[in-house]
């Protein structure tokens, strides 16, 4: 992700910040459309989800200037979502829920060089995500195994 991809994501995220709730409502209606199966991973309303997401992104848009500080919020969403049964390809119908809501917000605006930057962000956001999950998942190594039975 370059300086230019950062600064379109930025400024597009900042027009897209009084329309939130719709896009939010926009964009959980486009993810249940296409994986119905996500929607019973949500137990709170969808107002309230969709106002926590919105912070979340908000978070992360914010962060791009500092992507190591992002990683680590991103590996801990990513390994709490383990616990929502959130799968790989999970994070792939959410990137192209959120990007083809913002496109429907901000349809006049929308080029396809702010698609490849919206894409290029959640590939990021989804990749720390996944990562950090996939390394939640891992058995103890070894060495943690044999400490432990030393201990033991």
């Amino acid at each position: 992700m370059d300086e230019k991809q950062i600064k379109q994501v930025q400024v597009s995220f900042s027009r897209l910040l009084p329309y939130s709730a719709k896009a939010a409502a926009l964009f959980y209606s486009r993810l249940f459309a296409l994986s119905p199966r996500l929607e019973s991973l949500f137990t709170s309303s969808m107002e309230t989800q969709g106002e926590s997401f919105m912070k979340m992104i908000s978070m992360v848009v914010r962060g791009l200037d500092d992507i190591d500080a992002l990683h680590l919020l991103l590996g801990s969403v990513g390994v709490r979502h383990v616990a929502y049964g959130v799968t790989d390809e999970d994070y792939d119908v959410c990137t192209e829920s959120f990007v083809w809501a913002i496109e429907q917000a901000q349809s006049e605006d929308f080029s396809p060089e702010l698609r490849a930057a919206w894409f290029t962000v959640f590939g990021l956001f989804s990749k720390a995500m996944k990562d950090a999950a996939r390394a939640s998942e891992r058995p103890q190594s070894s060495l943690s195994n044999l400490s432990a039975r030393a201990a033991g």
